[in-house]
Order: C-alpha cells, then structure tokens, then sequence
C-alpha cells in the first residue's frame, strides 16, 4: 500500500472536510474585530450621506 495524501483520513480512506471554523480572518486576528470596523464603517458612512443630504437640500 502506498503514502495517503495529508489530507485524507487514513481509517476511512476518503478526504476530511475543511469546515474554515479554525481559520482567522485575514485582518485584525479576530472575527469580532473584523465585523465591529465593518460596522464602524458603516455608520461613518450612514452620518457621511446624512450630513450630504443636509448641506444639499
């Protein structure tokens, strides 16, 4: 018998399925960092269009 792939379970002789859930985000080093400056982003951006719209109308 030959050398399995890395990547398939030797037992069961079918590849495992990656789920990502160990994987960190490729900015900030956490999730909860990631989606509090999206966030953040949002609501600068929701004032920005607010405070146009006021000046302009």
């Amino acid at each position: 018998m030959g050398r399995m792939p890395p990547d398939v379970d030797t037992h069961a002789g079918t590849p495992q399925a990656d789920t990502g859930e160990d994987e960190a985000p490729p900015l900030l080093g956490r999730w909860r960092n990631l989606y509090l400056v999206v966030f953040v982003w949002l609501a600068v951006l929701i004032f920005l269009f607010y405070r146009f719209t006021e000046y302009f109308s």
